[in-house]
């Protein structure tokens, strides 16, 4: 299906009109809860507008929340269909993905509109899953509630989250039995869409990669979910979207006005989640992707067709402006660019190579305004007080120059901190069989990966969430920077590898099971 978009434009709500095959209804209640969205995360998700028509294709509750709000103009984005088929089936699908598909859609109508289009129309372009469908046929006029399919999620208790402990269990569920704002950092290593068939690990029926018994509405972690509905087509890719949002939507409701969130993932589908993790974050939450080169080198010979793929990708986004960042230093300080080592270019000191500082204060600081030596203070005043000055004067980190009248700090290349970090990571390698820290599983992460992604982003006593736990490297990492951790795993097998790994280095494990928790059971 080809849809032609153009860029974001911001256009008068006067000129916006309803489309009169909508069959969104919303209510008060909702109009007042995107209202708060609104007026607490702004305006992040333009309305999709038909060109040359202005009729509103998807965003028309976000129309009705914004003139409540007082909006004079809104973000809007044209958009050219090929038919009015597809644009209908466009308007129904971003119906379904709603978060509040069951309490808004009215199925009845749709359900209406689907047997007007006739027998052979495509229900596939509307992108909604069998049970959807199902629940259309049977909620006509003055049906009962109790018709919906008991598939359908219902309302989850919430539980206390218990920190140095592995849930197993679908982290769907357990996800939405944890309470809002619960955690201050989540960094996920989901499966990838590789398209590729999963092995099965440890003879484990219920992880990702060896399942056979598996239900497409509850997104289980199965290797039947992975390989009959995500592994074959476009139409997978969709399956696995979907699989992956409702995960994130519930990541971002538990995590922390001040928290960040880490998405792992190779070129697959990193593009398309960035899409989807966007408009659940925010765009303007975004804030750097990170490029992780695996390896140096690779197997592909001079018949390669494409360039060898050997990095993975790292989205970063937090949940508001104000979160924890602490810089990361390179260690390879001895390695520095000619242009920094140059710069210390005084070598009469056994201490080693130095270059020559200021030691003006960077604001105006009036206690900080005193002769030194003899020397007037700078216009701002000194960078430290007369203590240390005197300090660093008897330790010889001073160089007064009288004819000048002026005072600088020796700043020496040895105790010079590498270069910062940036976005590119091509120094932490991947995790080979041989390695001290291999434990034997397949997509298992280097240690040093994640201690640098937490202590970046978090400190210490902070909880940390990893709902694809794996083998425990963000547990292990987490255990090592002395935070506290949560783990979420389906696969016993992973439950196991996570326990002996963690009490290995001296942590506590905790493992509960999701039957153990009846209160995450469906009312």
């Amino acid at each position: 299906m080809k849809v032609k978009s153009n860029s974001v434009e911001v256009i008068s709500v006067d000129l916006l009109k309803p489309h009169p095959q909508n069959m969104h209804n919303h209510s008060d209640e909702q109009i007042d809860r995107l209202c708060k969205l609104i007026e607490y995360q702004g305006f992040r998700i333009p309305l999709t507008v038909q060109k040359d028509t202005n009729l509103i294709v998807a965003g028309h509750g976000r129309l009705l929340a914004a003139k409540k709000l007082g909006a004079e103009k809104v973000p809007v984005i044209y958009q050219e269909f090929e038919s009015s088929e597809q644009l209908y089936a466009f308007m129904v699908s971003d119906n379904a993905i709603g978060k509040d598909t069951w309490a808004a859609l009215d199925f009845s109508q749709i359900n209406n509109d689907i047997t007007a289009l006739g027998p052979d129309f495509d229900i596939d372009m509307l992108g909604l899953k069998d049970f959807e469908i199902e629940v259309a046929d049977k909620l006509k006029p003055g049906s009962d509630k109790d018709d919906i399919p008991s598939e359908v999620p219902q309302e989850f208790k919430k539980i206390k989250p218990q920190t140095d402990t592995i849930y197993r269990g679908d982290n769907l569920n357990i996800l939405r039995a944890l309470p809002d704002k619960c955690v201050d950092f989540i960094y996920i290593d989901p499966p990838f869409f590789t398209q590729r068939n999963y092995k099965n690990i440890g003879g484990d029926r219920e992880s990702v990669f060896d399942y056979e018994d598996n239900f497409f509405d509850g997104f289980q972690d199965t290797k039947d979910f992975f390989e009959q509905h995500i592994q074959s087509d476009a139409k997978g890719l969709k399956a696995y979207l979907e699989w992956m949002r409702t995960r994130v939507v519930e990541l971002h409701r538990i995590l922390k006005p001040t928290g960040s969130f880490y998405l792992h993932l190779d070129h697959h589908a990193v593009h398309y989640m960035k899409v989807i993790c966007d408009e659940i974050f925010g765009y303007s939450n975004f804030r750097n992707e990170i490029v992780w080169q695996r390896k140096i080198g690779t197997n592909s010979t001079g018949k390669a067709k494409s360039w060898p793929n050997n990095s993975d990708y790292i989205l970063f986004y937090t949940k508001s402006s104000k979160y924890t960042f602490n810089a990361i230093y390179s260690d390879d300080s001895e390695n520095l660019p000619e242009s920094i080592t140059k710069m210390y270019r005084h070598d009469d000191d056994k201490k080693g190579l130095y270059r020559l500082g200021p030691l003006e204060a960077p604001s105006d600081s009036p206690t900080l305004k005193f002769k030194f030596k003899g020397i007037e203070s700078p216009r701002k005043g000194w960078r430290w007080k007369k203590e240390r000055m005197n300090e660093a004067f008897k330790d010889g980190l001073l160089v007064i120059n009288r004819e000048k009248k002026s005072i600088q700090q020796k700043m020496y290349l040895s105790k010079r901190k590498g270069m910062i970090v940036e976005s590119i990571w091509t120094d932490i390698r991947c995790v080979q069989g041989g390695s001290k820290e291999y434990v034997g599983w397949p997509t298992q992460k280097p240690l040093a990966l994640l201690e640098r992604i937490l202590s970046a982003s978090t400190n210490e006593g902070d909880i940390i969430l990893d709902c694809f736990a794996g083998c425990g490297t963000s547990m292990h990492a987490a255990h090592n920077l002395k935070r506290k951790w949560i783990g979420i795993d389906i696969s016993p097998t992973a439950i196991d590898v996570n326990s002996k790994r963690l009490e290995e280095i001296g942590a506590k494990v905790n493992v509960v099971d999701e039957n153990e928790l009846p209160e995450i059971k469906q009312n």
